[in-house]
């Protein structure tokens, strides 16, 4: 649904900026992104193009640096602590079905 995706997307994006505000190297590419984060490729892709921060050449994603995105994402956070975000396992009520 749009509203799954929204959801989603919105997570994929906190995720992506931690990663690349924290990355320590000048360059990811986004298969490691897909491994680091258990992010599919496909979704890093569409979420990197929602925020202007993927350009395709030469036959490659090229991941752009956005320092005013990078700015917004640390406020955001500066705001609400990381821990705010984080999922109690033992609220979890999850049962796997067979479709």
């Amino acid at each position: 649904s749009d509203l799954g995706l929204l959801s989603y997307r919105s997570y994929w994006k906190d995720v992506v900026l931690d990663y690349l505000v924290n990355l320590k190297g000048s360059s990811v590419c986004v298969k490691e992104l897909s491994q680091a984060s258990g992010i599919a490729q496909y979704d890093l892709i569409s979420t990197l193009q929602s925020m202007s921060m993927i350009k395709y050449w030469k036959g490659q994603h090229i991941v752009l640096k956005n320092d005013e995105i990078f700015r917004k994402h640390r406020q955001k956070y500066k705001k609400r602590p990381r821990e705010s975000q984080v999922i109690d396992p033992k609220r979890l009520d999850w049962t796997a079905r067979a479709v």
